[in-house]
């Protein structure tokens, strides 16, 4: 959601708010351990006022727990950059930073991101804020380097989302962007060398998502476009009034350039102001579907009917849905959805709360629901070990460890501490263990994230964890989780392979990917590489890949810690 300019309002009204209930509701949720130590010292200070103790011993037991509680509020609240070197000791390794900075001053704080390849090698596309440059970035010696000037990819306008996908099938890497000016594709020539297009002039809505499939098994890649709200407005969260936000597009990809078909095909949803957006098959039927995040409402699906969409909502809790991830983290053969929401721990102020009706259910955590097949969801998060405390933004899944567990990442912040202060905190990462999710707190962001983004940037075979922020650098970690198996299976980023469901099967157990491209995170997207942990197995039976377009191919006896690239050597039936 647009936070900075939710803040921004009503700075006169917030002194009207801060009475005594009002501090100790904040210091209730924002800083309980710090309540928790005030509450101590006085007690102590009660218990030896009479004792004949000197008054630095008296001091020093008064003292201890507010200083410990201090401490550990400020650890569990939303850490600053000037307390890097304080982090860094509690939580591990220096980041890689890039020299780009987001600034937001005068647009909206948003970046899309992908990765690119270009010459076999993982790029990093960055938007940048307004009047300023977009980043190419390509990891090298051990740094980024900044290759933008060798494109005609940046523009001053704000870059909000991108979506890198061989549009045409010609094995290069295309790249498409939502600005505050409009929708443009580049078609990649050849290396740095790109062909500009425009999709959509520039409208009074804002492109938050882009993601990319094939809705009507045409043979042809189409584009479905997440809108948010108006370029100039925000009134904060509004439940009930579809006017204030502004309706997604979905583009056919025809012999004469992209149709809209949005009202043809019902595409555009029941509620808008969608924060992100993702084609996803949800039942198995080779028909994408459509999973809808929107910022204003609940989470909805739009059932793909061969071609035709039918909306259907996950549950009954509107929220401020933000982040997507899908996984099929019970490995039962479907995707299972993780989104972010606003978080059980923020304030409910007039940003958050919302135009809420008698009867509504609003829902603050994250949800975690389980695809129970027919389009029917059961939320564990709970049950899962997540406890969506902080405000959520973009989230990803993948098997870090591979231990052959999917863990799921995502930027959380906006913690309100001190009073009416935004501050980031921490990034998340929950890694699976006995069927939960435990909390980690490797990979840490000590900015203002959006969203982490997944790509192996030292090609080591390993998924590294890149955070994409609003008001710092990129920061990328190298994952040196090295001590289990895997396989990678790098398809390549066309219309044949968008949303192929690859299935490995050990013998023993069967593992289930589907290849989904764009609309995760937040507008983002990863790399179309498909990683399986495998943990200690050292053989694999069998990989089998299944298109949209019912094509099978079966890989038999792969190796371990390899890369299978595409379709070679597979056997079609």
């Amino acid at each position: 959601m647009a936070q900075d300019e939710g803040e921004g309002e009503g700075e006169e009204d917030m002194l009207d708010l801060i009475t005594p209930s009002f501090v100790l509701g904040h210091l209730y949720h924002d800083a309980k351990p710090l309540m928790f130590g005030i509450i101590i010292s006085i007690i102590f200070a009660i218990k030896i006022f009479k004792n004949k103790m000197s008054i630095r011993k008296k001091l020093y037991y008064i003292l201890l727990p507010l200083i410990i509680s201090l401490v550990m509020t400020l650890i569990s609240n939303a850490p600053s950059p000037k307390r890097a070197y304080f982090l860094n000791l509690l939580y591990g390794d220096e980041p890689i930073q890039s020299e780009h900075i987001h600034r937001n001053e005068n647009g909206w704080m948003f970046s899309g991101s992908t990765v690119i390849n270009i010459h076999d090698k993982p790029h990093i596309f960055v938007g940048g804020g307004d009047k300023q440059k977009d980043q190419l970035l390509l990891f090298e010696n051990s740094k980024f380097i900044n290759l933008i000037d060798e494109t005609i990819l940046s523009d001053d306008s704000n870059t909000l989302s991108a979506v890198s996908f061989d549009m045409d099938n010609d094995g290069k890497d295309d790249l498409i962007v939502g600005r505050t000016n409009g929708v443009y594709m580049y078609k990649h020539m050849n290396g740095y060398i790109f062909e500009k297009i425009r999709i959509i002039g520039k409208e009074d809505k804002v492109p938050l998502a882009i993601s990319v499939s094939d809705y009507n098994k045409d043979g042809k890649p189409d584009i479905y476009i997440s809108y948010f709200t108006h370029l100039k407005k925000y009134r904060g969260t509004v439940f009930n009034d579809k006017n204030h936000g502004r309706k997604n597009v979905l583009l056919k990809n025809s012999k004469v350039g992209f149709i809209d078909v949005t009202k043809n095909t019902n595409a555009g949803g029941s509620q808008y102001n969608t924060f992100t957006s993702s084609f996803i098959d949800l039942n198995g039927d080779d028909w994408v579907d459509l999973v809808l995040a929107h910022d204003s409402g609940e989470i909805e699906i739009l059932k793909n009917n061969e071609g035709k969409f039918e909306s259907i909502l996950a549950n009954e809790y509107k929220g401020n849905w933000m982040g997507l991830a899908s996984g099929d983290i019970d490995n039962d053969g479907d995707q299972d959805l993780f989104l972010t929401n606003i978080g059980s721990d923020t304030r409910r102020d007039k940003l958050s709360l919302g135009d809420v009706k008698k009867g509504q259910k609003q829902a603050f955590k994250h949800f975690l629901l389980r695809n129970d097949g027919n389009f029917k969801f059961t939320e564990i998060s709970k049950d899962m070990g997540i406890d969506g405390k902080g405000f959520g933004w973009g989230a990803v899944m993948t098997d870090l460890d591979a231990d052959s567990d999917l863990d799921l990442l995502f930027a959380e912040n906006t913690k309100l501490f001190p009073l009416h202060h935004v501050n980031p905190k921490p990034g998340h990462v929950y890694s699976m263990d006995k069927g939960k999710f435990t909390r980690k707190m490797k990979y840490f962001n000590r900015y203002f994230g959006q969203t982490p983004l997944l790509a192996d940037i030292n090609d080591d075979n390993r998924k590294d964890v890149i955070w994409i922020n609003m008001n710092g650098p990129v920061n990328a970690y190298i994952n040196k989780n090295n001590d289990n198996n895997y396989i990678v299976g790098d398809l390549p980023s066309n219309n044949k392979f968008v949303n192929a469901k690859v299935v490995l099967d050990t013998g023993k157990k069967k593992f289930y990917k589907e290849n989904v491209q764009g609309g995760t995170g937040m507008g983002s997207d990863g790399s179309n590489k498909l990683f399986f942990g495998l943990g200690k197995t050292n053989k694999i039976k069998a990989i089998r890949i299944h298109t949209i377009h019912n094509d099978t191919y079966t890989i038999k006896n792969p190796k371990i810690n390899s890369v299978i690239k595409g379709i070679k050597n597979a056997i079609r039936s």
